[in-house]
């Protein structure tokens, strides 16, 4: 592991920037299943109405924390980046 400060931060931007990637993706399908759950709910004949209210629920506090992820790693990346102007 390198002890160079520059050469830290550019390497937790760049890994930084891979989760970003992946949260935008665990958002994307979470949400995908979301609607896939109201469908279901909708379209399936006796479906339990209190167990998919639930479901629904659950999956909508999923996409709630990755949304706030993705507001996280953004304000740390703009953390990074006004330190590296700090070094630089």
């Amino acid at each position: 592991m390198s002890r160079d400060l520059t050469t830290a931060t550019a390497r937790i931007a760049r890994e930084l920037g891979e989760s970003e990637v992946a949260i935008a993706d665990a958002l994307a399908k979470t949400t995908a299943l979301l609607h896939s759950a109201a469908m279901a709910g909708r379209d399936v004949p006796g479906a339990p109405e209190i167990e998919s209210q639930q479901a629904l629920l659950r999956l909508q506090k999923i996409v709630g924390g990755l949304i706030e992820a993705r507001g996280e790693a953004d304000r740390c990346l703009t953390c990074l980046s006004k330190s590296e102007g700090a070094i630089a």
